[in-house]
């Protein structure tokens, strides 16, 4: 018998490769964070992962809520006389939307930086990780628990509004702090005075706590991500918000030596009582993505977005259209380009007669589509959603499970350890979080329960 040439012996071991290689693609398709495709890079070492778990099958945090009591969505009959229901519009209970929640494991310490908020979603991504204390036991420390409790100082709370707090170790060994600042933390703000007041003061005092705690108390060097969660309660003009930011970014670089950095887009809320202020909104969250865009500019630190207000428009909208509000539908429109800019929001997201005050931009009436379960005029009051605690705190119960997951997915994208880091890849991973927790997409089935953990890179 004939042997084999050389050339057919290459051409069998080039035909085996590629049948190899498609096997290994399809049976890996559904699992993208797990294992990716060849043109994209994959975990070597993963310092964030996740766990999608169904809220029937008993592991996990149970709904990724904010553990203050403040601004829980408790179910029935409410102190102020009107109710609310725990049942999501018929279009938001399709499988894979809400009826999950997120576990993390993280080696990384992480700050959250923003007002109440931030503090409410900071407690969601808190309990991702396994840190279980809640309001009375807010600030209990227990030096024999497996996983921490989230600590608060004295001289820094407000009630149970927290100025600073700790939570370590968490599930995977790292930390979280969260900084209550009441505006966006510039070097104008430095001095003024702190919480409850309004306007962003800060000291450099706050700046020793959270770096000496973080050190002393909890072994970490120091942070290595900051998620920055604002809320519009002035409105400057865009340009003059973008050099806010970027002294920000500026400030957390200098004072903790971040490589990555999470800046938070803005969603509708009931300081949206406007069309000027609704178009600023628009031109903030496109500010934010620009600074994104500039990774070279930021000498080895990662700017990261994480599309919430996107999650929470596209969650708005489909209540609007569930109570007879007409809107379009955003899982149809939500590819074109400025999708939430087609029509004049504020002239069709009516007012219901409760309207608190603010002491820092006066009366703010309700918009009954982002807080009510069921049509009301503008002279009753409603039944409330799953979705809004105020009209501008949130659901955590609703929302927490896609906040955790995609924090934890866009801090993979940049403090995972990848085959390949390039700036291509990083905006290809933040996208891909972005696309599949900040939108109205169903979580995949096969994720779901699955015993891997999930690392994005």
């Amino acid at each position: 018998m004939e042997a084999p040439c050389k050339k057919d012996i290459l051409i069998f071991v080039a035909v085996a490769c590629l049948y190899l290689r498609l096997a290994f693609i399809v049976t890996n398709l559904d699992y993208p964070n797990i294992v990716r495709l060849h043109s994209e890079p994959s975990c070597i070492r993963a310092e964030i992962q996740y766990r999608i778990h169904s809220t029937s099958a008993g592991e996990g945090p149970l709904r990724n809520a904010s553990m203050g009591m403040d601004y829980r969505c408790n179910v029935g009959s409410l102190p102020n006389g009107i109710n609310r229901t725990d049942t999501l519009p018929l279009k938001l209970q399709e499988p894979g939307l809400f009826d999950f929640a997120t576990s993390v494991k993280s080696t990384k310490s992480i700050l959250f930086i923003g007002d109440s908020v931030a503090q409410q979603l900071s407690e969601a991504f808190d309990e991702s990780l396994g840190i279980t204390a809640s309001v009375p036991q807010h600030f209990k420390e227990d030096a024999n628990a497996s996983i921490g409790y989230r600590r608060g100082f004295n001289g820094y709370k407000e009630g149970n509004k927290e100025i600073i707090s700790f939570s370590s170790p968490t599930n995977g060994g790292g930390a979280t702090a969260y900084w209550r600042l009441t505006d966006i933390w510039t070097t104008a703000n430095e001095n003024k005075p702190l919480p409850p007041h309004t306007g962003g003061g800060w000291n450099q005092h706050q700046i020793k706590v959270l770096r000496n705690q973080l050190m002393g108390r909890f072994n970490h060097t120091k942070f290595d991500a900051v998620v920055m969660n604002y809320n519009n309660w002035v409105w400057p003009e865009p340009k003059v918000l973008e050099l806010r930011y970027r002294d920000a970014i500026r400030l957390a670089r200098t004072n903790f030596n971040v490589t990555t950095i999470i800046l938070v887009t803005y969603p509708f809320t009931k300081t949206v009582n406007s069309t000027k202020r609704w178009n600023d909104v628009h031109e903030y969250n496109k500010m934010l993505r620009h600074l994104s865009s500039e990774q070279n500019a930021w000498n080895e630190t990662t700017i990261l977005v994480l599309e919430f207000g996107n999650l929470t428009n596209q969650l708005l909208w489909t209540n609007a259209r569930s109570i007879g509000v007409d809107m379009p539908d955003p899982r149809k429109v939500s590819s074109l380009h400025e999708w939430e800019m087609l029509d004049d929001v504020t002239t069709r997201f009516t007012n219901i007669p409760v309207c608190p005050i603010s002491a820092t931009v006066g009366q703010l009436c309700l918009h009954m589509p982002v807080v009510c379960a069921e049509y009301a005029d503008e002279n009753t009051d409603c039944l409330r959603n799953y979705i809004s605690f105020d009209d501008m705190h949130w659901c955590s119960e609703t929302i927490g499970a896609r906040w955790s997951a995609g924090v934890a997915c866009l801090l993979g994208c940049a403090l995972n350890e990848c085959t390949v880091r390039t700036e291509s890849s990083v905006s290809n991973c933040q996208r891909r979080c972005n696309d599949q927790f900040m939108a109205l997409n169903p979580i995949k089935h096969e994720w779901i329960d699955n015993p891997s953990w999930l690392s994005s890179c």
